[in-house]
């Protein structure tokens, strides 16, 4: 059960509200929430945390076939901020405001205050909330889960700035019963979604990637809900609980509402009334928005124009302005027709499941102006099209040596969870296993030392440096910091004895020597030596696999291990 703060009602009379009940939910907490009968207007004090989800619930006997299915509620923070907020209609005579505060301090809140004969029951609602400093449980709970762009544009933050990595894995057809909350398909073990958070939490990610691409109700419904009733928001009431569980495990949520093809089935009104909801429903929590999955599958004209559309509007819609992408089709194949938009705020990639993405186009992205930061968020899923770890990794630290803000793994049997050995969808792109052994494959597990091996060298300060150390695809790739720290990443095929250009004139370093597939370090014996130009020939790798090495003036504690 979710935990409960404590309402203190502060009491005044206001004839236009038939009851009210009002619950606060700490901690990303789900839909349950305790009852507690109130009079008629009652401004409440409640007590939170700062970029906590509080909940208001409030209960009004209107007939909402009706009835708007909106109740704009204006948010008064002590350092001046005002945001208005969208409840949301939630079944029966029940309506909901979740509200994150960006700060801490006495907040204050107000629902509009019509003439007396406009007037509801969620008329003229006033109170205020006593938010305290952060809770400490999480990174999302200490900083913050609506991300933000770093100041110099290059990578992501957290809402107080500090540095995210992104590291999802992709779940493109969850929430749905393919990805069940309460059960498993697997032969034994905890049920599906559970078993998928704490595996993820142990590796190291940082983000569950979703598209509802199994939950065609929660699009349908949305443009005959007066029809439906209160049966109209179950399917949204269930994909609470799989949002809430992820920001519990210290993942943000980056969803998109379905792909491509979807976004013909309905109008641009009716595809803004879905997403206000969504913002109202979900806008509190850790999550982020990818709007449609493959916005531009063929370059298709109309279906592009519609989605840049509604990346406009859910822009201007999201009270916490949190930074937002659009999920694309491969990079070969795209126009990057979102790029020019200004509510862009980063880029995502799709390097696709077949050839790597020029180093030459990762470097056009990072030196794009203004700058934005990019990720990679689909590239050669571990066993689609027989694609292995190694296959994963380059693709992986492709992206991060040219200046990536993150990278979203995929697993083929995880991305659609294939159930069992008969389940043949999208056998096209090769044999799926059962998605517990996709869940297990190796790769998963070097993402996990990916995100380690950068945050523990101060990654968020490191800069791209093509050609640094040769001008071919294959050659090696190169972060660095000044010219006091390089990271290279050797590709298998070629960097044997290249010459590192940019050192430090006459410089010495200490060598480090990463195993990506295992996570752990090795020193270089001796030091290596820049000439007077600021050239250094890098060494031999340990073994012919791919290896990253770091060079540092100062020498680096290396003694730090994957967890």
């Amino acid at each position: 059960m979710p935990k409960i703060a404590k309402a203190t009602p502060r009491l005044s009379y206001s004839p236009g509200i038939l009851f009210a009940v009002v619950a606060i939910v700490l901690a990303w907490a789900g839909p349950a929430a305790a009852n507690a009968a109130l009079p008629e207007s009652v401004p409440l004090v409640v007590q939170g945390a700062q970029w906590q989800t509080l909940e208001l619930r409030f209960q009004d006997k209107a007939d909402y076939r009706t009835h708007p299915i909106f109740l704009p509620v204006s948010f008064h923070g002590p350092l001046g901020e005002h945001l208005t907020v969208d409840g949301f209609w939630d079944g029966d005579d029940t309506w909901r405001v979740r509200f994150a505060p960006p700060s801490a301090g006495e907040w204050r809140y107000e629902s509009p205050c019509p003439e007396a004969e406009f007037r509801t029951g969620l008329s003229c609602l006033t109170g205020k909330l006593e938010v305290g400093a952060p809770a400490s449980t999480t990174a999302l709970l200490r900083n913050g889960g609506h991300l933000r762009v770093s100041t110099d544009g290059h990578r992501l933050a957290y809402s107080n700035g500090t540095p995210f990595f992104w590291l999802a894995d992709t779940w493109w057809f969850c929430p749905s019963e393919l990805c069940p909350l309460d059960k498993t398909t697997a032969p034994s073990g905890p049920p599906m979604y559970l078993r998928l958070l704490e595996t993820r939490r142990a590796q190291g990610f940082t983000v569950a990637q979703i598209a509802f691409s199994g939950s065609a109700t929660i699009a349908e419904s949305s443009i005959i809900w007066p029809r439906l009733g209160s049966a109209w928001v179950r399917p949204w009431q269930e994909a609470d609980r799989y949002i809430t569980l992820a920001n519990e495990h210290g993942l943000l949520v980056a969803m998109a509402l379905g792909f491509h093809k979807r976004l013909d089935r309905f109008s641009q009104g009716e595809l803004e009334t879905m997403w206000r909801y969504a913002i109202a429903r979900w806008g509190a929590y850790a999550v982020t928005w990818l709007v449609v999955g493959e916005y531009n599958l063929d370059n298709n004209p109309a279906r592009t124009a519609k989605a840049l559309a509604l990346g406009r509007f859910i822009k201007r819609t999201d009270p916490f302005h949190r930074a937002m992408t659009i999920h694309p089709w491969t990079f070969a194949q795209e126009s990057h027709q979102a790029w020019g938009e200004p509510w862009l705020d980063f880029i995502m990639t799709q390097g696709g499941h077949g050839p790597l993405i020029p180093l030459a186009a990762y470097a056009a992205l990072d030196t794009a102006r203004p700058p934005r930061p990019f990720v990679e968020g689909e590239a050669r899923y571990e066993g689609i099209q027989g694609k292995s770890a190694r296959d994963v990794r380059a693709a992986a630290y492709r992206a991060m040596q040219s200046g990536a803000a993150g990278y979203s793994y995929g697993a083929h049997g995880l991305w659609y969870p294939t159930q069992s050995g008969d389940d043949h969808r999208f056998y096209e792109y090769g044999p799926s296993r059962p998605w517990w052994e996709a869940l297990a494959m190796p790769g998963s597990e070097e993402m996990g030392f990916l995100r380690h091996f950068y945050e523990s060298l101060d990654w968020s300060s490191l800069e791209p440096r093509p050609g640094a150390a040769g001008t071919s695809d294959d050659a090696p790739v190169v972060l660095a910091r000044s010219n006091q720290r390089f990271v290279v990443y050797f590709q298998t095929t070629h960097g044997e004895n290249a010459t590192l250009r940019g050192c430090l004139p006459d410089g010495r370093y200490h060598g480090y020597w990463f195993d990506p597939r295992i996570g752990t370090w090795r020193p270089y014996r001796g030091l290596l030596q820049a000439d007077a130009t600021g050239a250094l020939v890098l060494p031999k790798r340990p073994t012919t696999d791919d290896w990253l090495f770091v060079l540092d003036t100062e020498g680096l504690a290396v003694h730090v291990q994957h967890r």
